[in-house]
């Protein structure tokens, strides 16, 4: 799966809390004043997602824009990133994960506990 920068995760982050898509002004209206991007930034940031296959786009046929829409959901990203990671780092292994991100040391009860729940269900 292709990465997404910091600056993209931004864009795809409020994409994910626009339920029918955005078109290009509301992106930028949402990014010009707290980030200070311009439209054509916005557009670069728009071409690699789509390049990356992070987006759907459409042309709304009342508007004649285009809208932009988010090719995941935020969960379906996060889970896909994760099991990269792990099939990547850690031979597709949970548990040598679980052994380096605790660095080797018991769990405490409580995290075991939750741990065993999860397991469980």
């Amino acid at each position: 799966m292709n990465r997404i920068s910091s600056s993209e995760m931004e864009i795809m982050e409020f994409l994910w809390t626009q339920p029918s898509g955005a078109t290009l002004k509301q992106i930028c209206d949402n990014f010009s004043s707290p980030k200070g991007w311009k439209q054509q930034t916005v557009r670069t940031f728009l071409v690699r997602l789509n390049n990356k296959q992070f987006l759907n786009i459409y042309i709304d046929k009342e508007t004649r824009r285009y809208v932009y829409l988010p090719s995941m959901t935020k969960k379906e990203y996060l889970h896909r990133l994760s099991r990269e990671f792990l099939e990547k780092n850690f031979n597709n292994s949970v548990y040598d994960f679980l052994l380096s991100f605790t660095g080797n040391e018991k769990l405490s009860e409580e995290e075991a506990q939750r741990l065993r729940e999860f397991l469980d269900a």
